[in-house]
């Protein structure tokens, strides 16, 4: 959000202040509640009931900043080492959920699922489903790791937070890739 805010002449402290404030649904009922919360990254399905009660929506963090690595799963190497089968059994079962998840035979059922858990009108969820499951900036193949976008984050927080003084580290330092190549292979 720093970076969208500076890219439109905005800085913080100056123009602006950060409020964190907990996760997607809890921003958004933060800024119905707090007419000066002026302002929040929501991704769908939040952005989406946004949307509809009538928020703006400037853009995504992709159209706005490039490739971006939004979620994943974090570990220390060591851990990671010395519980290697379950974190492969781990990331195994991960790609088979969203090889079924971006399954076209399983869309109602998902759309379903997505009703229910996030409590969602059925027209919510149905357009949450095309956004998430049918979009390039949705869900990725056999829930591939975005390389580009995690390298984007690293030079993100170099540059506006300042972190590894401006210069950010190589992606293998945090990214070790056999883990996932071996869950590939072992998923059904």
């Amino acid at each position: 959000m720093k970076k969208i805010l500076l890219l439109n002449g905005l800085t913080a402290g100056k123009d602006y202040e950060i409020k964190p404030f907990g996760a997607t649904p809890q921003r958004l009922i933060a800024m119905r509640e707090h007419k000066d919360f002026a302002g929040s990254m929501l991704g769908p399905p939040v952005s989406l009931v946004a949307e509809k009660e009538g928020f703006v929506s400037l853009g995504s963090v992709q159209q706005l900043i490039g490739p971006y690595q939004a979620a994943g799963f974090f570990t220390q190497r060591a851990w990671a080492k010395d519980h290697r089968e379950l974190l492969i059994a781990f990331l195994s079962a991960c790609i088979e959920a969203q090889r079924w998840l971006l399954n076209t035979a399983n869309k109602q059922q998902v759309i379903d699922l997505l009703a229910t858990q996030y409590h969602l009108a059925p027209e919510i969820a149905a357009e949450d489903y095309e956004i998430s499951i049918t979009h390039t900036e949705g869900f990725a193949k056999d829930a591939q790791f975005d390389l580009r976008g995690f390298e984007n984050v690293l030079k993100l927080r170099a540059e506006v937070e300042g972190q590894w003084g401006g210069h950010p580290p190589s992606p293998e330092k945090y990214y070790d890739p056999s883990f996932y190549q071996a869950a590939l292979t072992k998923a059904k």
